[in-house]
C-alpha cells in the first residue's frame, strides 16, 4: 500500500489539546490517515479511537493505528448504521 501524503498526514495540534485525560473513546470524522488518532492513542492507551474517511487510500492507512475506520462515500444518513456497528 502507498502511504498517503499531504493533506491526509497533518496532525491536528488544536483538536489534540481539546482531548482530557478521562476520555474513554473519541470519534474522528474526517480522520484521514489517522495521524491524530495515532498520536492520541500513543499519549492515552486506554483511549479507543474510531474514525470515519471518506477517500478510501487514507482510511486504508487509518485501519493500521485506529481502533475501528470505516469508509464511507455517501449521504451521511446511512451514519446511525456505521456508529451502532462499533
Amino acid at each position: 500500500m502507498t502511504p498517503v501524503t499531504g493533506y491526509y498526514e497533518q496532525f491536528r495540534s488544536e483538536i489534540f489539546a481539546m482531548v482530557t485525560q478521562d476520555a474513554t473513546s473519541l470519534l474522528d470524522l474526517g480522520c484521514s490517515s489517522g495521524e491524530l488518532g495515532g498520536v492520541l492513542k500513543q499519549s492515552y492507551p486506554d483511549l479507543k479511537v474510531y474514525g470515519l474517511e471518506v477517500f478510501e487510500p487514507a482510511a486504508k492507512q487509518a485501519r493500521q493505528v485506529l481502533d475501528f475506520t470505516h469508509f464511507h462515500f455517501a449521504p451521511l444518513r446511512g451514519i446511525q448504521l456505521i456508529l451502532e456497528s462499533i
